[in-house]
Protein backbone atom coordinates (compact mmCIF):
# COMPACT_ATOMS: atom_id res chain seq x y z
CA UNK A 1 0.00 0.00 0.00
CA UNK A 2 1.42 3.51 -1.16
CA UNK A 3 1.19 6.55 1.41
CA UNK A 4 -0.91 9.43 0.49
CA UNK A 5 -4.19 10.47 -1.44
CA UNK A 6 -4.24 9.01 -5.24
CA UNK A 7 -4.74 11.80 -7.51
CA UNK A 8 -4.39 10.38 -10.99
CA UNK A 9 -3.52 6.88 -12.17
CA UNK A 10 -2.48 6.92 -15.91
CA UNK A 11 -1.84 4.49 -18.40
CA UNK A 12 0.84 6.45 -20.60
CA UNK A 13 2.26 3.66 -23.10
CA UNK A 14 0.96 -0.30 -23.84
CA UNK A 15 2.60 -1.82 -26.96
CA UNK A 16 4.67 -4.51 -27.84
CA UNK A 17 8.03 -3.68 -25.91
CA UNK A 18 6.65 -2.03 -22.28
CA UNK A 19 3.69 -0.77 -20.90
CA UNK A 20 4.39 2.43 -18.48
CA UNK A 21 1.83 3.13 -15.74
CA UNK A 22 1.99 6.57 -13.87
CA UNK A 23 0.88 7.30 -10.57
CA UNK A 24 0.49 11.08 -8.60
CA UNK A 25 0.15 11.30 -5.04
CA UNK A 26 -0.08 13.96 -2.64
CA UNK A 27 1.20 13.68 0.72
CA UNK A 28 0.81 15.47 3.97
CA UNK A 29 -2.46 17.35 3.20
CA UNK A 30 -1.05 18.26 -0.09
CA UNK A 31 2.09 20.08 0.73
CA UNK A 32 4.39 17.09 -1.13
CA UNK A 33 2.93 15.57 -4.43
CA UNK A 34 4.96 12.76 -5.82
CA UNK A 35 4.96 11.13 -9.04
CA UNK A 36 5.79 7.47 -9.57
CA UNK A 37 5.91 6.34 -12.86
CA UNK A 38 6.35 1.94 -13.64
CA UNK A 39 8.30 1.22 -17.12
CA UNK A 40 7.08 -2.84 -17.73
CA UNK A 41 9.57 -4.76 -19.65
CA UNK A 42 9.54 -8.40 -21.36
CA UNK A 43 13.20 -8.66 -18.51
CA UNK A 44 12.67 -6.21 -15.71
CA UNK A 45 10.62 -3.15 -14.02
CA UNK A 46 11.67 0.64 -13.99
CA UNK A 47 10.79 2.62 -11.37
CA UNK A 48 11.05 6.37 -11.49
CA UNK A 49 10.18 8.91 -8.63
CA UNK A 50 9.69 12.47 -8.13
CA UNK A 51 8.82 14.83 -5.28
CA UNK A 52 8.16 18.18 -4.46
CA UNK A 53 9.50 18.74 -1.86
CA UNK A 54 12.00 15.88 -1.74
CA UNK A 55 10.69 13.48 1.21
CA UNK A 56 13.44 11.23 3.21
CA UNK A 57 13.44 8.02 1.70
CA UNK A 58 10.75 7.85 -0.40
CA UNK A 59 12.63 7.45 -3.90
CA UNK A 60 13.63 4.04 -2.70
CA UNK A 61 11.30 2.55 -0.44
CA UNK A 62 10.42 -0.01 -2.84
CA UNK A 63 8.56 -3.39 -1.14
CA UNK A 64 9.65 -6.67 -2.29
CA UNK A 65 7.30 -9.72 -2.03
CA UNK A 66 9.71 -12.31 -3.89
CA UNK A 67 13.72 -12.59 -3.37
CA UNK A 68 15.92 -11.27 -5.57
CA UNK A 69 19.46 -9.84 -5.35
CA UNK A 70 19.69 -6.29 -4.62
CA UNK A 71 22.55 -4.16 -6.14
CA UNK A 72 23.27 -0.04 -5.85
CA UNK A 73 25.51 2.66 -6.62
CA UNK A 74 26.95 2.75 -2.86
CA UNK A 75 28.28 -0.91 -3.73
CA UNK A 76 25.65 -2.26 -1.46
CA UNK A 77 24.64 -5.87 -2.11
CA UNK A 78 22.09 -8.12 -0.41
CA UNK A 79 19.84 -11.50 -0.95
CA UNK A 80 16.33 -10.05 -0.42
CA UNK A 81 13.84 -12.53 1.32
CA UNK A 82 11.00 -10.65 0.97
CA UNK A 83 10.16 -10.74 4.70
CA UNK A 84 10.40 -6.82 5.23
CA UNK A 85 13.95 -6.11 7.17
CA UNK A 86 16.24 -4.15 5.33
CA UNK A 87 18.80 -6.92 4.70
CA UNK A 88 21.42 -4.16 5.82
CA UNK A 89 21.05 -2.05 3.07
CA UNK A 90 19.30 1.09 4.64
CA UNK A 91 20.91 4.34 4.78
CA UNK A 92 21.44 7.39 2.90
CA UNK A 93 19.35 7.01 -0.46
CA UNK A 94 21.79 5.76 -3.46
CA UNK A 95 21.57 7.23 -7.01
CA UNK A 96 20.57 4.09 -8.60
CA UNK A 97 19.32 0.58 -7.62
CA UNK A 98 18.35 -2.92 -9.16
CA UNK A 99 17.15 -6.48 -8.10
CA UNK A 100 17.87 -9.09 -10.32
CA UNK A 101 15.56 -12.03 -10.41
CA UNK A 102 16.96 -15.12 -8.82
CA UNK A 103 14.83 -16.86 -11.03
CA UNK A 104 16.21 -17.21 -14.84
CA UNK A 105 13.22 -16.79 -17.25
CA UNK A 106 12.86 -20.25 -19.19
CA UNK A 107 14.69 -22.13 -16.73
Amino acid sequence: EENGKLVSLDLLADGPVRTVVRAVRNLVDGLTVYTRTWAFYADRIEVTTDAKPSVTALHNRIYFTRGGTYADSRGKTALLDGKGDDEGIGGPAPEWAAVYSTARPGR
